[in-house]
């Protein structure tokens, strides 16, 4: 169980039930502090949450112009009092990994065919052979660029997601709720070569992990969550991205071995 805190507007956590314990019977949490886990409909005194057991600190510590912050454990912000953080499920994400799959092929596709249409229109040159070599490899390596540069620089910027993401209402926060930099945004799209690596386990881990981290998500110390914490299914047309991008590849193989 992870709980999460909150003081007078202030969100702190979450922690482990055995965290929360401590810091209320050393004085660093109250009572009274309003608490949220996973599953729990609405934040309830500290006190109600199951496995907590009340218990009145001796001797709180108390700073000058207010009370003890508790000590922030590293996680996740707490949410705002009324609101909860939650986790993007498994096939939300497969909905915007698809989409974004489509746009990053389009550029895949785009990019070698008009080097190709390039290097025909110097075929016969003495130099056809060199400039083959050049061009082809500038296309793969713009190919690469592209994908990183897409994926890098939407994550980190203001709205923190992909448009596969912001389609359906992910976005992608560091441990404490807040915005990734570039940097860590590369290291998140780069550690998905590690996660394809390992038979796609990596990507599968989104799954049945406690806050629906893949491998690359724990390498680069993110989470993708719901923009929307109430919003956490898949939509309709979701669900119609998938069957599609599943039924389509066998309908064109279909269609082709009943080709005249």
């Amino acid at each position: 169980m992870q709980i999460h805190i909150n003081r007078d507007g202030q969100n702190f956590g979450p922690y482990t039930l055995d965290e929360a314990r401590q810091y209320l019977a050393s004085g660093n949490l109250i009572e009274t502090d309003l608490a949220w886990f996973e599953g729990a409909a609405n934040w309830m005194p500290l006190s109600q949450v199951p496995g907590v057991a009340p218990a009145r600190p001796a001797a709180p510590v108390v700073a000058a112009g207010g009370p003890v912050s508790a000590p922030v454990a590293g996680a996740v912000a707490a949410p705002a009092t009324g609101s909860a953080i939650t986790y993007a499920g498994f096939w939300r994400r497969v909905v915007a990994y698809l989409i974004d799959g489509l746009l990053v092929g389009v550029v895949s596709v785009a990019m070698p065919l008009l080097v190709f249409a390039v290097i025909g229109s110097i075929a016969g040159s003495t130099e056809a052979a060199s400039a083959t070599l050049a061009m082809v490899g500038l296309s793969y390596g713009g190919t690469l660029i592209a994908m990183w540069l897409y994926f890098a620089l939407l994550e980190s910027s203001p709205r923190q997601a992909t448009l596969g993401k912001m389609a359906v209402g992910l976005i992608v926060t560091d441990f404490e709720g807040r915005r990734i930099g570039f940097g860590r945004a590369t290291g998140r799209y780069f550690g998905k070569i590690l996660s394809a690596l390992i038979l796609g386990i990596g990507f599968l881990m989104a799954g049945f992990t406690e806050r629906k981290q893949a491998l690359h998500d724990m390498l680069a110390t993110t989470l993708v969550v719901n923009k929307d914490p109430a919003d956490t299914g898949v939509p309709w047309w979701g669900w119609v991205v998938i069957v599609l991008s599943v039924a389509l590849p066998y309908t064109l193989e279909l269609m082709l071995a009943l080709a005249p």
